[in-house]
């Protein structure tokens, strides 16, 4: 899980909400999270990376793995530093949970887990509009991609 400093969460809702606002629902949207990653049953490790200290707290808390990052500087990053790390630390397989997943459970989390998938493997859930993108798993030791979601991505950037 990558959590980020939540005092600089959810900026695009600048405009319709104060920062307090905006920390209580980041705040809100990790403890869902949270809840959801400790009812997951098919996870062998959970690696939280990080800056944030009540994250920190949290992931030892829970007894997962803390990726300590010395800055962060975007999702995509942290998830990219993460799966460096976790490569070679011999883990093969990786799932990507955001912390903005409304109303995941631990369930949801555990049939993304249970997919089997050939290497190279790359399995994308996209938003229910498919324009936007939800949690991402992925096998660590190639590369490979779910052809619609890609397609609508592609599509969209172009258009």
């Amino acid at each position: 899980m990558p959590i980020k400093d939540l005092n600089n969460a959810k900026m695009r809702l600048m405009a319709v909400l104060t920062p307090e606002e905006r920390l209580d629902l980041a705040n809100a949207m990790l403890k869902d999270t949270i809840r959801a990653v400790q009812g997951v049953r098919f996870a062998e490790r959970v690696f939280v990376i990080t800056n944030y200290p009540p994250a920190m707290s949290m992931a030892e808390e829970n007894g997962w793995e803390l990726l300590r990052e010395e800055r962060q500087v975007s999702e995509s990053d942290s998830v990219d530093a993460a799966s460096r790390i976790c490569e070679l630390r011999g883990v093969t397989g990786l799932l990507r949970i955001p912390l903005d997943v409304p109303l995941v459970q631990a369930s949801d989390i555990d049939d993304l887990l249970a997919i089997e998938c050939e290497e190279p493997a790359l399995v994308i859930v996209p938003s229910r509009d498919g324009l936007g993108r939800r949690p991402c798993s992925r096998r660590i030791s190639a590369w490979g991609v779910l052809r619609n979601t890609l397609a609508k991505r592609n599509a969209l950037v172009r258009a």
